[in-house]
């Protein structure tokens, strides 16, 4: 009979009970062309920013860049962070490239503008100890209050929205459910869809609020990105299974309505209407989505009826 388990019972402080309870964690950080916003990431992963152990911890970066500005970077300032060349897919087929790379018995993922905290790792690392945890989010935080109405940031303060930056989720069951949905060519939809996935399955989802991020806000973005929301609707309606109901124009006014009266006004008497003109791009997504959906299901009607009419003319009289 060995003396070390009779030690470390005797001595709760001792190396060989921390190792026994460490567990290994990769953290997961998909960027495109945000060298600076990396950076920033990065620092606070270091081993002097986290009260996790280093050694039990490895940092992937995946980059969607069209630049080797961020793996020269990682070379000179992080040697310690791995380096993997995204898909140029968008944000979840780089999310995947990542995690194939990740070794950890947990995967961490982050965004590359985020801010971890210190105890982020270690309260991640503290809740997977338990075997029957599949996977968890954390809290995320803005880094002041708002200033503007044109400005945003995804929180997350109480749970239940498995916002892709900052969420921790067991690798064997990730490569065993596939991962992030790459037909997402954006960052919008994918969390949702990899969260119902999940809860479908019946597992459940931990809320961590000492998994801490600080996401700083962000000026809300141009048509253009609008338009890539509006469209992932289009893309997540055609998922079996999908938790939307079908698109309605009289519900999206309503919806439209409803986000004016509750969120739009509200802050437009806190802030005094600064930004309130690029604020108001918003008011038109459940409208430009319901567009957007309608559409791929015609889209994808049609094609089914191509198939069905090819299929017959192929069949033998």
């Amino acid at each position: 009979m060995t003396l070390l388990p009779w030690f470390a019972s005797c001595n709760p402080g001792s190396n060989y009970i921390i190792r026994k309870a460490r567990m290994n964690l990769s953290v997961v950080i998909p960027t495109c062309d945000r060298p600076v916003l990396l950076r920033a990431c990065l620092l606070q992963l270091q081993a002097s920013a986290q009260t996790y152990p280093r050694q039990n911890y490895t940092i992937i970066v995946s980059d969607d860049g069209r630049t080797s500005l961020a793996r020269t970077a990682l070379a000179g300032e992080f040697p310690d962070v791995t380096w993997v060349e995204g898909p140029r897919r968008g944000p979840a087929a780089n999310r995947n490239t990542g995690a194939a790379a990740a070794r950890g018995d947990v995967l961490v993922f982050l965004d590359d503008d985020c801010l971890p905290q210190p105890e982020l790792l270690s309260a991640y690392a503290a809740a997977f100890t338990d075997p029957a945890l599949l996977a968890a989010e954390g809290r995320i935080r803005a880094d002041r209050p708002h200033q503007r109405m044109d400005e945003e940031a995804p929180l997350n303060e109480t749970g239940g929205v498995f916002w892709s930056c900052n969420i921790g989720i067991r690798r064997d069951f990730y490569v065993k459910i596939g991962g992030f949905d790459e037909r997402f060519p954006a960052a919008a939809m994918e969390d949702v869809e990899l969260q119902e996935r999940i809860l479908k399955l019946g597992v459940e989802i931990l809320f961590l609020p000492e998994a801490l991020v600080i996401h700083p806000l962000r000026l809300i973005r141009g048509w253009g990105f609008l338009r890539k929301r509006a469209e992932a609707h289009g893309i997540y309606i055609l998922i079996p299974g999908c938790c939307l109901p079908p698109p309605s124009y009289r519900w999206a006014v309503w919806h439209t309505l409803r986000l004016f009266r509750r969120q739009f006004m509200p802050r437009f008497i806190q802030l005094g209407g600064r930004g309130a003109y690029v604020s108001c791009r918003s008011l038109t997504l459940p409208i430009w989505s319901t567009w957007c959906m309608k559409k791929a299901l015609r889209q994808a009607k049609a094609d089914q009826s191509r198939m069905s009419t090819a299929h017959q003319q192929e069949s033998p009289s």
